[in-house]
């Protein structure tokens, strides 16, 4: 083999190389795309879970206050109402402060 020969089948080992690595790079940048586009794609899906469960949250913290509203609203009107005192409990209530009278104030 000449210098000549040599320095061609040297320059063609190189070039190959070349080529090797640069297809090596290609393919890594393809799947390194690949894999970005499944790590977008996975973020999308949790983020999409996320607002699908706050959504629901949201719903059930909604309703939960709407019905507490409606008790409270109802126990309002209930209380707006005059208690009228029957009979019994007036007595009962007369005979209660004249027993706390008897006990507590006179001595």
């Amino acid at each position: 083999m000449t210098n000549e020969s040599t320095a061609d089948a040297a320059i063609n080992r190189v070039l190959a190389a070349e080529r090797g690595a640069r297809d090596a790079i290609a393919l890594c940048r393809s799947e390194n795309e690949q894999r970005v586009e499944r790590a977008q794609l996975f973020a999308r899906q949790i983020d999409d879970r996320v607002d699908a469960r706050i959504g629901r949250v949201q719903a059930l913290a909604d309703r939960s206050i709407n019905e507490a509203t409606t008790r409270f609203g109802e126990r309002a009107r209930q209380l707006e109402q005059a208690h009228v005192i029957e009979p019994q409990e007036w007595q009962a209530l007369q005979a209660a402060a004249r027993r706390f009278i008897d006990e507590w104030l006179v001595e």
